[in-house]
Order: structure tokens, then sequence, then C-alpha cells
């Protein structure tokens, strides 16, 4: 349920005489680790805009929308495609899975969704994630021990780099794709031997075990041909009436005056380049991910951009996390909130609200609006605490730190206040004023946010 917390500011855009019909751009984009509530943003917004254009990412991270009190979570797919007569693409800046998306698609259609080429179109450029490439982030990750969701993002961007990826396009025509395949696979198996000991390789079977990716390898490492060949034939089957040039459709869309809302996955905070570097994502999901996975820009003039945060904080794996809770509470919390991976399951680590990150995501995304989600969730809670800057060591950090092994040392500054008892899903529900000290952890971080963005919309419960 989404209610509107303070009157959206008027916005100063710069329009000519007869352009009183113009439709903004919406990017929403998430402001924190990922995992923010951004699904659910963006359904309840879809349905005033004519296409949602899914920007970044693979289907490592799940966006979870609740539709009269059923549960969707969606992967790969924009949150708009629960929405009857949105346009949904998957824009030339995401990855995809073919597995993945192949069973999401089929998924949707068995419970009644309509996925068919007239709302959803997928980027030839995308480049698709062979499901050996998820074996090798396994194998990477014994290494590294960066913590992924070994869905194989890591390994197809690096491909992507070296101009030995596979773009959708190429699904078209298979004998391409197989051929680019059948070459990459002893190069794989010499990475995987590098990565991963022969000692090692009973805990490196374990885990693919545990991931249901045991058929693909053989005991001693080497990559099974058949799996792969019978991916590809049904990912042209399934995909390949999809497969177009977006570009040309966001530009077409944009000239005849339609109204596009373009979806972040993950968040900020793990942005390739600003983020907390080297415990981050392969994309760009802030504003910069928009031309990057689109080649389309939206007008700064003339858009909003919204950051959805939640009212704590989670992230999931490895990484620094400076206002993760004590134990105690933060278990409570994740009990209450759900905390756990909508792809992959893994229970999320959870904090106080981090303001100081809320300012640098700002910054970095130019925003104008935020978005609060799981406000409900903090109900309960003796105390409620929100974080306005970090120390490292005996010194106050003035700017936000993206060197994520520095990060690890700091330690956060916290504003506390009392907490609230009141069910604010009801109050929400029934049109009634929050009690006050919610307001005042609202008027808190609209405070700390500044005079340029607005704190416009709170949500609580799951539902629309």
């Amino acid at each position: 349920m989404i209610s509107c917390f303070l009157e959206r500011k008027a916005k100063d855009t710069k329009k000519t005489d007869g352009d009183d019909n113009m439709k903004h751009d919406t990017i929403v984009m998430g402001g924190q680790w990922g995992d923010e509530g951004k699904g659910k943003i963006v359904d309840e917004l879809s349905g005033q805009h004519d296409a949602v254009i899914r920007y970044n990412g693979l289907d490592n991270a799940g966006h979870t929308v609740v539709v009269d009190d059923e549960k969707y979570v969606l992967h790969g797919i924009p949150s708009g495609i629960l929405r009857p007569g949105v346009m949904n693409v998957i824009a030339a800046g995401c990855f995809i899975s073919l597995d993945g998306l192949v069973a999401e698609i089929r998924e949707l259609r068995e419970r009644g969704v309509d996925v068919s080429p007239q709302n959803l179109a997928i980027s030839e450029k995308a480049h698709v994630v062979p499901a050996y490439n998820r074996v090798l982030d396994v194998a990477k990750d014994m290494r590294e021990g960066v913590g992924t969701t070994a869905r194989g993002a890591g390994p197809s961007a690096g491909q992507r780099a070296e101009r030995t990826g596979i773009p959708a396009g190429w699904l078209v025509n298979t004998h391409v794709a197989e051929g680019e395949l059948l070459d990459q696979l002893p190069v794989l198996e010499q990475m995987i031997k590098m990565y991963v000991n022969p000692s090692d390789m009973g805990s490196f079977q374990s885990v693919l075990d545990a991931k249901d990716l045991d058929e693909l390898v053989t005991p001693t490492g080497m990559l099974r041909r058949e799996p792969f060949m019978h991916d590809l034939k049904e990912a042209k089957d399934v995909l390949g009436p999809f497969i177009r040039n977006t570009e040309y459709l966001i530009h077409d869309m944009h000239d005849q005056g339609g109204s596009m809302l373009f979806e972040g996955a993950q968040g900020t905070l793990l942005d390739n380049t600003f983020g907390s570097y080297p415990f981050v994502t392969v994309s760009h999901p802030g504003l910069a991910g928009v031309p990057a996975g689109t080649g389309y820009t939206p007008d700064l003039q003339d858009s909003l951009r919204i950051g959805v945060f939640k009212a704590y904080i989670t992230r999931v794996g490895r990484g620094p996390f400076p206002t993760r809770m004590e134990p105690d509470t933060e278990e409570r919390i994740r009990q209450k909130g759900g905390e756990y991976g909508a792809t992959t399951g893994r229970p999320r680590n959870c904090g106080w609200f981090d303001a100081f990150a809320m300012q640098y995501a700002i910054m970095t995304n130019h925003l104008t609006d935020i978005a609060l989600t799981k406000l409900d969730i903090l109900s309960g809670e003796p105390e409620v605490r929100i974080c306005t800057g970090y120390h490292f060591f005996e010194s106050k950090h003035d700017q936000f730190p993206s060197d994520g092994k520095m990060m690890s040392l700091c330690y956060p500054v916290y504003d506390c206040m009392d907490g609230w008892n009141e069910d604010i899903s009801l109050l929400v529900k029934e049109g009634k004023e929050l009690p006050a000290q919610a307001q005042k952890f609202l008027h808190r971080i609209q405070e700390l946010a500044g005079d340029k963005v607005q704190l416009s919309t709170f949500s609580a419960g799951p539902g629309r």
C-alpha cells in the first residue's frame, strides 16, 4: 500500500506552447544495496506509463509484486508485465539467463499473464548468460570470495568486454551461437582448473550440487556439451519472437509522445564504478545506466528520478555494512520484513537507515524524489536509528567512502529516537494520521535529504 507523505513539489519544467500534454519520463532506481522494493513502486507507476524499460542487470535480482494477494517474483522481465497495455523492454544493458528467462515466461503464462511480442521486447544487443557461466561464477567465488549470487553475471560481463560474449540477436541463427559457445568451452574448462585446485574439486562439486548445476560438469571438472546445446535451441524457439532492435523502439515511443518508465535492478551502492568496490555488481544500477543501457538519454529538466529506499537497509553476501543491527534486532527485522533474497533465498543482513549513503545516492543520481518502503516493519521497535555519518578511526568522513575496504573500517554516527507501536499498514489503509514518532522519523530523513529532493511517497504492506 502506497501513501503520499508530503505534497509533491511543483517541477520547474521547460515547456513551450502546445506542450501542455507532454509526458514525463520516470526513472526508478535503488538507492541502497538493492532489495529496496523497487518492483512495488514500478508496478504502482507502470499504469501511468506506456512502457517499462529494464536498463541493467541480470535475473540475479528479483522484483516482488503482490496483486490481489497473489505474489509474483519477477527476475528478468520488467515489472510492467502485470499491467495490461504496457510495453515492456529488456534493453541492451541487460544480461539474459537463457534457461531463467525461458522459465519465467512459461511460468507467467501458466498463471494467466499475457506475455507476447506485443507487450515484451528483448534487445538484440543484450548479452545472454549460458549456464556454463554460472559454473565459472562458482569457481571464481571459491577463490576470490566476493559473495556473488552465482548467476553468471560477472563472467558474462567479462566476455562482453573481451568481445567473446553472445548477443541475444545471435540466437536467431543458432549455428553462429553454437559456434561461439563451443569455442568458449575449452577456455572455460582451463579457467575452472585455474580457480579450483584438484584437492578442492569435491567441495566445488558440492556447491554445484546445492545450486542444481552438478549435471553441467563431470567429476573431473569438464563441461558437458549437451545441456548447453539444448538451452540454445530452446532459447531460440521461446525467445526468438521477442528479439528486436530496442533502441529504435524506445526512440519511436518518445517521438510519438509516449511516457516511459525506466526500471533499474540492484542499487546505487552496488554500481560497478560508483559502488562499494570490489563488492559490486557488473552494471550501472543508477541514472548513468539509463543511457548506457538503452541508447536513450532522459531530459533532466523534464523527468522524475525516483530513488527507492527501505526504512532500514539490507545487503546480501560479503562486503562492508557499517549500520548493521545487533543480532537480536537484525533477526527480528529479517523475520518481520521477510528479508530473504527473491532470487537466491539467501538471508539478507539488516541495518539501520543510512542517510549518509542516501545523500551519496541523491548526488550521483540527481534524484528528484524519494520513495520509502517498509516503514511498517519498524513498528514495535523501542528505538529507531538513522545514520548521519561515518567515523574512520578518530576522524569523521565528510564524503561517502566508495572504497569497500575502507568502508569496512568505518563505524556509524546515529540519530536515535523513540519508536512506535501502531500498525502503519492499518493506519494507511484507513487513511489515518501516522504516529508522531513515525512522522518525526520521516521528517528527519527529509531534512537529511536536503531541499533538492522530496520524500514524496512511503509504502507499507506488500500489496498495491
